[in-house]
Formats: C-alpha cells, structure tokens, sequence
C-alpha cells in the first residue's frame, strides 16, 4: 500500500526519546512483548513512564501531497503523536466496495508518513466517527432499506459493520502498523462518545454494541492494543458510554487489566485554557479532551433515534449577524 516520502524535516532542541526514535524507525524495542501499558495511572512505553502529547489531524481533509508537510509542523510544536478519525463513508461509498489505496483514502501510507515523522498514532475508527461530517461518518447507503436501528446491537446494522471492520483491522495488523509490531499504531477508540446517543449502563443491546467492538478489535488485532472510549465530562453520559464495572464483562477490575478498555473524560482543564481540538493524555484515569464544543449540563437519558431514508428538505437558514 505505498511507502514513506522521506524523513522529516522537523527539528528538536532536545534529544529525541529512544522509545520515539523506535517508532520513527519502525524497530521493536522488544520483540513479543507490548510496549504500551499502563501502570499507577500512568502510560509506560518500553518500561518507562511516557506523556502523550497527541494533536489531531484529519487525513481525509488534507490533500495527500501535503500529508508530510503538515505532520512535520504537528511534530516541529512539540508533540509526540497524532490522533485521527477513519470515516466509514470515506472508505466504503457503496456497500462493499472499500478504497483504503486510492491517493486521498490512502490510510496506511498516512499512517507510515507518520511514522517517519517520529509520531505516534491514536486510531479513531468508530464506526461513528462524528468529525463534524455528514452523517457522523456512517455511510448513507445504511439507509437504502429504509428505517433501521443504528449504533446497537441490531442487524442488519452490525453485519455491515463486521464487513467493514473486517476489511480494515486485519489489514492495519497485515501492514505492520501496530506499535507492538513495529507500526505508530498505539491506541484504538471504541466508538465516538456514545454516552451522548446510547446507554451502555442500562439497556442491554447498547452493552453488547460495545462490547462486540471490543471483541472484534481483539479478534483482529490481539489483546495488547490499548483500547479505550471517549465520552463528555458529563458523569451522566459517561456512565452510559462507558463499558462500565457492574454493566459489563469488560469492566470487571480483575479483567480490566488484560482487555484494557479505558474511559477519557472530555472537557475543559480548569475551564480556563484555550480549547484545542487535541487530547493530552496524562494518566488513563483522568486523560483531558480539549473540544471546540460547549458543554452542556446533564440531561435525561434520550430516547433511541430510528433514522429514516432521506428525504427533501428546505436548506437550512442562519442569521445574519448585527
């Protein structure tokens, strides 16, 4: 699926980490082992205690020819990693047919640039992805049947997903783009802030969602991948995004340490700072998510969605300003 342009060009005042010269290089500092744990609430990379600095940056509103460009600016600020969405309706635009090799769709060959640069990589693939695209990422062909129920434990929903995680985790394991095989690849998201859209708390169909992601992501790419969630700092949507102790296999204590399932919070550091959009990633139990999004107080579980076919509608109207 490609190679690397080049080196990057950035430059650092200070000496680069080894673990980070690894991950330019693409080298195991280890072999067989996993390189990202977590240990007293803090990230360790080949044994030693490492911050994740991670800014975000969407490949698929780049143009492929300024991937490099901007990703040596991303490390030039001082940042060791990147996080990045992987939109389903980018991918597939019809069922079945998915493009990870066309130039702009070109997944891998970001992902290797990336490397190059000596950045690591936090994997957004939803299925829901939000990103402000259309949709929240999910292809509109879901709709061509008519109603369906969407981001649950439902069919024919799920089988579509199975395809379409079917074609892209095992292959991101193919091109040896997980950290633990040599690749920038260190984290895997779970979704994309379900607790603002199902209950995993309470409503049985919404848990197995999730935990069916999770399974699918260890079935394709093995048990050492840290995998996560990420939900507002809202304690009530986080409790329904989150594959929480007492709701769910996976959030079991004595578990949770071999399946890795982590909650970020979203929010506002001191509710002062400027509002990135990036995650700082501290410690696992309280990582920061700068957002551009207010936010709001905590409402009422909502009502499940059934989204309907498309259909004509007036373009919607914005006032003008004073």
């Amino acid at each position: 699926f490609g190679q690397p342009e080049g080196k990057s060009t950035a430059t650092a005042d200070t000496k680069e980490p080894t673990a980070l010269s690894a991950v330019r290089s693409g080298r195991k500092k280890q072999m067989n082992t996993t390189r990202l744990t977590i240990k007293n609430d803090r990230f360790i990379l080949d044994g030693s205690e490492f911050t994740i600095l991670a800014g975000s940056i969407h490949y698929f509103r780049v143009h492929p020819e300024l991937w490099s460009d901007r990703l040596a600016r991303l490390r030039a600020m001082g940042l060791n990693a990147i996080q990045t969405y992987v939109p389903w309706n980018f991918h597939e635009p019809f069922p079945g047919r998915v493009d990870l090799a066309s130039p702009s769709r070109h997944l891998f060959r970001f992902l290797r640039l990336a490397q190059a640069h000596g950045l690591l990589v936090v994997l957004r693939p939803g299925p829901y992805v939000c990103a402000e695209l259309e949709f929240g990422g999910l292809p509109a062909w879901l709709l061509a049947d008519g109603p369906v129920a969407l981001r649950t434990y439902a069919q024919p929903y799920l089988g579509h997903v199975d395809r379409w995680w079917g074609v892209l985790l095992p292959a991101l394991r193919a091109e040896g783009l997980l950290l633990d095989d040599g690749g920038p690849v260190m984290m895997l998201q779970i979704e994309n802030e379900y607790g603002h859209f199902g209950d995993a708390s309470r409503t049985a169909a919404d848990r197995m969602y999730l935990e069916h992601l999770v399974e699918l992501a260890r079935r394709y790419l093995g048990g050492g991948l840290l995998l996560f969630t990420v939900d507002p700092d809202d304690d009530a949507k986080l409790a329904r995004g989150t594959l929480s102790v007492g709701a769910s296999k996976y959030g079991d204590q004595a578990r949770r340490r071999h399946v890795n399932v982590w909650r970020c919070r979203g929010g506002l550091f001191g509710g002062r700072h400027p509002r990135l959009s990036s995650i700082l990633f501290v410690a696992p139990s309280r990582p920061i998510w700068f957002s551009f999004r207010m936010i709001a107080p905590s409402s009422p579980t909502p009502s499940r969605p059934i989204y309907l076919s498309p259909s004509p509608r007036s373009p919607p109207s914005f006032p003008l300003p004073s």
